[in-house]
């Protein structure tokens, strides 16, 4: 009976390993050839996605009735999430000051960012004013910026 059973689970391995073979064509007494084989080799993730935020201005609490100063530097902070299946990395480009220039000593643009699959962070950038020699005073001062994202393989 022990030998039954052996032979059975000998026999079942054995077909096992061969479920989804193909029996060969025979060509000649020496050759045959399996044609018109498939594998699936695997499918693409997403397309790779991101939201940005709107960028966010937090003022010190030194500055009166909410208005900038001169000299005084301002970090605009960007939020940004990643909505792709894989890790991107994101980045600032075309950062320019759009209005209020003149009263702008310079922009400093922050480092990109690498985010997971799902998870959330902050593009950063560094505004320096002009000294009060230069600011225009009433002057409004806005800044326009992309983001360009990549793959982080």
């Amino acid at each position: 009976m022990r030998n039954i059973k052996t032979l059975s689970l000998m026999t079942l391995l054995t077909l096992g390993t061969l479920a989804g073979a193909v029996t060969s064509s025979s060509n000649d007494y020496d050759s045959a050839t399996v044609t018109n084989q498939t594998t699936a080799l695997g499918s693409f993730g997403r397309t790779l996605t991101f939201d940005v935020s709107t960028g966010e201005v937090t003022l010190d609490s030194a500055a009166v009735n909410g208005s900038l100063r001169p000299g005084e530097t301002y970090v605009v902070t960007i939020p940004v999430t990643n909505t792709t299946d894989r890790a991107i990395t994101l980045s600032l480009a075309a950062v320019s000051v759009t209005e209020g220039s003149g009263s702008v000593a310079s922009t400093v643009t922050g480092e990109a960012v690498t985010l997971q699959a799902g998870a959330s962070g902050a593009l950063t950038i560094s505004i320096t004013m002009a000294g009060a020699d230069v600011v225009e005073a009433t002057t409004s001062v806005s800044v326009s910026y992309s983001v360009n994202g990549a793959a982080s393989y």
